[in-house]
């Protein structure tokens, strides 16, 4: 190890282990040699090492302070917010209507379409049936409504996490004396509404082939 030299001017003579501290230094490291006043060589081995002064403290993140009646407030909010949420059942909601074609659409709630008195009356006794995830193993079949004289219907869907978590749905739409129609979309908010639109006349729906029905049938001659 090489040695450094550091040299301080000081008063000959008043060296001690409180001018030592004073400079960073450890007395007991040092070896010291008199020489000409008002002078004193000193000789460490190691360098003085730079001290963060005792008085300076490291800044503390601060949090605000709650107190514990506004704890207790938020935690009662929150639990009433989950239970609501939780009561409240998802329904799929809207309307039929007559239309030169036949399709169902995800409008919002506030369409004049939704509002028999601004848009006229709607197809009653039209039935609506509402299948989730119809392409997956085991798609959910969440039942089937009608719709009422003004055309407006409504369905419970008992998936869990129904308006919240991504669900497709497939929403048939039949009726004697109108086209029957068939969608596929993303299942919506509660916000949302569905707007059914038949068509006046006969027909049938085109079966729909099911991908993955389709992928085991052709799957079958290898399997034996």
């Amino acid at each position: 190890m090489f040695a450094e030299i550091v040299t301080f001017y000081i008063p000959k003579g008043i060296l001690s282990i409180r001018t030592a501290a004073e400079h960073e230094l450890n007395p007991l490291q040092l070896s010291i040699e008199r020489v000409a006043a008002p002078t004193l060589l000193l000789t460490c081995s190691n360098p003085p090492q730079p001290m963060y002064p005792r008085d300076i403290l490291m800044p503390q993140p601060q949090f605000p302070k709650y107190h514990k009646t506004n704890l207790w407030i938020l935690s009662v909010l929150a639990v009433l917010t989950f239970v609501a949420t939780g009561c409240s059942q998802y329904q799929l909601a809207g309307r039929v209507i007559e239309g030169p074609n036949s399709y169902i659409a995800v409008v919002d709630q506030n369409d004049p379409r939704l509002n028999a008195h601004q848009y006229g009356g709607g197809v009653a006794n039209t039935q609506i049936s509402v299948t989730l995830d119809p392409n997956d193993m085991r798609p959910i079949h969440e039942g089937t409504a009608y719709s009422d004289l003004s055309g407006n219907f409504s369905l419970p869907i008992n998936a869990q996490g129904a308006g919240f978590l991504m669900y497709e749905a497939q929403v048939t739409a039949i009726e004697s004396g109108h086209m029957p129609t068939q969608q596929e979309f993303a299942l919506p908010s509660a916000s949302k509404r569905i707007l059914v639109v038949l068509k006046s006349g006969e027909g049938k729906l085109s079966p729909k082939t099911n991908l993955i029905e389709e992928t085991l049938k052709m799957g079958e001659p290898y399997m034996r």
